[in-house]
């Protein structure tokens, strides 16, 4: 005799097409996650870059890092030329873009409680994703400290950024398939 909850009692268990899917989804909604939240957060590390400067340095009287307007130009001037804003912006509209592709995938396929298993898997992907994403920021700032800055003295050349997203959004897919078909094996699909 098998007891089942009453809860799931008329929902079946998905199927390994469904499992699969859900895996693709997880893929490309956790690469777009994974790309809006490092646009968030160079500007986060240039920020906190700058504003650590301006603190050890602002005390010694140290020429262009006493005087605390310095930072403002960060907002004007932004990173390479491109307002902060903008990869603010764009941040949140890919991290956004990442929850409803998910949440649409997952509703197109049949999954019971898309949103939920949505938020599940992104609370469940953001250990290994973090991790991914500091290992990522800690050789950004290991490799940058041994080249030569770049003319406009940014802390990250733009080129290693690009490599960088391009490897931390690679692995979070990896992530994202791996985490989105292990919850779809305890999802349950709609009741028919």
């Amino acid at each position: 005799m098998v007891l089942t909850h009453p809860a799931v009692a008329g929902h079946p268990r998905l199927s390994p097409s469904q499992q699969r899917r859900a895996a693709v989804a997880g893929a490309v909604s956790l690469a777009l996650i994974a790309a809006g939240v490092d646009l968030i957060g160079i500007v986060v590390v240039q920020v906190a870059f700058y504003f650590g400067l301006l603190v050890v340095f602002g005390s010694l009287d140290a020429g262009r890092w006493s005087d605390w307007s310095t930072l403002s130009q960060l907002g004007s001037g932004g990173l390479w030329g491109v307002p902060t804003w903008v990869f603010i912006a764009t941040g949140c509209l890919l991290v956004l873009a990442g929850f409803a592709t998910s949440w649409v995938m997952l509703a197109r396929h049949e999954v019971a409680r898309p949103l939920s298993f949505t938020w599940a898997a992104v609370g469940i992907s953001v250990v290994p994703g973090l991790m991914v994403a500091v290992i990522a920021y800690v050789v950004a700032s290991v490799t940058s400290s041994s080249m030569q800055p770049t003319e406009a003295g940014d802390s990250i050349p733009p080129s290693l950024f690009v490599v960088l997203l391009v490897v931390d959004v690679a692995l979070s897919a990896a992530i994202g398939a791996a985490v989105w078909w292990w919850l779809a094996r305890a999802f349950r699909a709609r009741r028919a």
